[in-house]
């Protein structure tokens, strides 16, 4: 059963640029990478949340094999 997960999250104002630059990096790769080899997840992409009524700034999707996959 695939698993979905979305982490939603807000940035210091000005901040978000600068984000967004370093998701492209090679560091951000590296870690996504890590993440995925240990956890058997895959990073789907990060979004800007740009509805008006919208919480937070960005939300980041990753999809696991299965529940058992988030303690790992």
């Amino acid at each position: 059963m695939t698993v979905y997960r979305v982490i939603n999250f807000d940035l210091r104002a000005e901040s978000g640029d600068k984000y967004l630059e370093w998701l492209k990096s090679e560091e951000a790769k590296r870690i996504y990478r890590q993440i995925e080899e240990e956890t058997g997840a895959r990073y789907v992409g990060t979004y800007i949340q740009d509805a008006g009524g919208a919480p937070f700034d960005f939300e980041e999707w990753w999809e696991f094999p299965d529940y058992a996959a988030l303690d790992r």
